[in-house]
């Protein structure tokens, strides 16, 4: 989504920018780029697999995160990798991208160029589209890495306050 939101970007925003990038070298360059952040992303997966020998003469390839300071720094590499800083270069894009459409309706507002009701309903659906996306994205990776942050603080710490939220609490909420 990350590499969707830039290519967007280039294609509303710059695209004679862009028409330049579409050459053989760059095309592979860019590709390469994308390849080579791909194993970046996969290659914690590599150095923490392992084949493990069942007492039946099986085997099976599994994911080695022995001890709990392994578990830690993997868990925050994908949620660093994946979420926080995929989102504020989606974010980013959108919003490049929805100020560019927002200047160009003004500067056509104000030069009279064209029926105001059909450009200004493209504006609006362009924002609603984006808003979705946006939330999609922050709706569908949040919980997750939400709940891994709670995994990450043991139970001790989710327990402690689990403890601290009596029924009284909740019913003095419930009053506000």
């Amino acid at each position: 989504m990350t590499v969707t939101s830039v290519d967007r970007y280039l294609a509303l925003v710059q695209p004679f920018r862009l028409t330049s990038w579409i050459t053989r070298n760059k095309t592979i360059c860019i590709n390469l780029g994308l390849q080579a952040a791909s194993f970046i992303l996969v290659l914690p997966v590599w150095v923490y697999s392992k084949v493990i020998k069942f007492k039946d003469g099986a085997e099976s390839c599994a994911f080695d995160l022995t001890s709990p300071d392994d578990v830690l720094w993997y868990t925050l590499y994908v949620m660093i990798i994946s979420f926080f800083f995929s989102l504020p270069l989606i974010l980013m894009h959108y919003i490049l991208i929805l100020c560019y459409t927002w200047d160009m309706y003004q500067q056509n507002k104000d030069a009279r160029c064209y029926n105001l009701s059909d450009p200004r309903q493209r504006v609006m659906n362009l924002t609603k589209m984006v808003l979705a996306l946006e939330a999609i994205f922050i709706l569908s990776a949040a919980p997750y890495h939400v709940m891994q942050l709670v995994n990450l603080l043991g139970e001790a710490a989710l327990s402690g306050f689990l403890s601290e939220i009596s029924p009284l609490h909740l019913s003095q909420l419930c009053q506000q």
